[in-house]
């Protein structure tokens, strides 16, 4: 209804016309898509119309074809008491809404109002009829990309031409497409589909949804802090766990079960966990699991284990077992039956890694204990030196550490490589016979 009271529409009129500014420089010359003042009097016309069409001929220019259409009507009136109307709205909606709102508000108007220049064509249909119109960025349509597009159908707005696709657009069957919707109060029969985004550092950053009662008192809100409850409790499985508003948790019958049975909590209040890993902590007065891996282990009051830990940091002051296999009890689990790929590691090598490597004697730093051993970084350098892959250094915590008992290996193979020296020079001592028993 806004179009119809501004627009008209009269035929379009295809004219052999003479372009006069090629006799006279004053007279400014017909351009493509601008508005030109026109005055038919076989017609009857008088207006400013669309130049749509124009085809020159250079060689001979009283040829020229011109096509004229679209009759706009002086609506600087109009447009006044618009923007008028425009501006105090905006005002009102300001005061109602926060300053990202605003900034969206002001950001709008400027596209609006500062959007000068542009062309508005008519769409027609195969009897020539109207249909259609086109806000664009070029007259022509084929080479136009930014178009608003109004016809029966709806509204569309496209940024890739014509043809679409139209992602932000209002259809006549009732849907509104958009990217983005900013709106101060928003009344919807549902919502279905999509993302409710509340929090985070955008427009949803101040977002609450509410939950009230009959009386219109707030019970519960969820906000960029998290889901508080004043009052009441969330219910699940018709009361058999409850949570309060002041965080109990409550479980009358059955119970909880995470990880298809991994992590339990019954009723009485027992946790089980069967084949759990678990690496942050557990707090529970009764913890029963069939295998727990824990990478550290602290326990502050006295406790009973019957059966296996298996741990790779133990901390404390004191250790009371009846059988542990360790470093410090010089014991190691060595059953062929727990190894394998098994090699022979030539003596030769073992003497090499033995003869390079520096004793040394040294304070511990945070004790002050005073201990011997070897320098694993020296270490590390002498496998590098030679090539040769043993695992004779480690790393814990980000500090090397070396398996001293590893070194017995070495030792071993060592004094089996000095043997054979020892031995071939008694050969050569004997002429190459073996000395007899002294």
């Amino acid at each position: 209804k806004y179009l119809e009271s501004l627009v008209t529409f009269p035929q379009t009129i295809n004219l052999t016309a003479f372009d006069l500014s090629y006799t006279d420089s004053s007279i400014e010359a017909l351009e493509l898509g601008y508005w030109t003042n026109f005055v038919s009097n076989p017609h009857g016309l008088k207006g400013t119309y669309l130049l749509q069409r124009l085809t020159r001929h250079l060689t001979a220019p009283q040829n020229d074809q011109v096509t004229f259409g679209i009759v706009r009507n002086t609506i600087s009136g109009q447009t006044a008491n618009t923007s008028q109307v425009v501006s105090q709205r905006i005002e009102q909606v300001k005061k109602e809404m926060g300053r990202e709102m605003d900034e969206k508000i002001e950001n709008a108007t400027k596209l609006i109002t500062g959007g000068t220049g542009g062309y508005f064509v008519i769409g027609l249909n195969e009897d020539g009829q109207p249909n259609e119109t086109f806000w664009m960025d070029s007259p022509d349509k084929e080479t136009a990309t930014y178009v608003l597009r109004v016809n029966q159908n709806g509204i569309g707005f496209s940024t890739t031409g014509i043809d679409g696709p139209y992602s932000n657009a209002w259809t006549i069957d009732g849907n509104l497409v958009a990217d983005f919707i900013t709106a101060g109060t928003m009344l919807a029969d549902r919502i279905r589909g999509g993302s409710l985004e509340i929090g985070g550092t955008g427009l949803g950053k101040d977002g609450v949804i509410y939950v009230k009662d009959a009386s219109g008192n707030i019970i519960a809100q969820i906000d960029i802090n998290g889901v508080s409850i004043s009052k009441g409790s969330i219910n699940l499985g018709d009361g058999a766990l409850q949570i309060s508003s002041d965080g109990t948790i409550s479980i009358t019958k059955g119970s909880i079960d995470i990880g298809n049975g991994a992590f339990k909590v019954s009723s009485s209040g027992v946790m089980e966990l069967s084949g759990t890993n678990n690496a942050s902590s557990i707090g529970c007065n009764v913890l029963r699991a069939i295998s727990a891996n824990i990478d550290n282990l602290v326990v502050n009051a006295d406790s009973d284990f019957a059966g296996t830990i298996n741990a790779i940091d133990i901390d404390c002051r004191e250790i009371q077992c009846t059988q542990i296999y360790s470093s410090v009890a010089q014991e190691w689990w060595s059953d062929r039956r727990l190894k394998k790929n098994v090699q022979t590691i030539p003596s030769s090598i073992c003497l090499e890694i033995i003869k390079s490597l520096r004793p040394v004697s040294f304070d511990f730093k945070d004790s002050g204990h005073p201990s011997v051993g070897f320098i694993a970084q020296e270490v590390n350098k002498i496998l590098k030196k030679r090539n040769i892959d043993l695992p004779l250094v480690g790393k814990h915590k980000g500090y090397f550490c070396i398996p001293y008992a590893s070194y017995v290996t070495l030792l071993a193979g060592a004094i089996q490589e000095q043997q054979k020296e020892i031995e071939q020079l008694r050969r050569e001592r004997h002429g190459g016979h073996k000395p007899r028993n002294q």
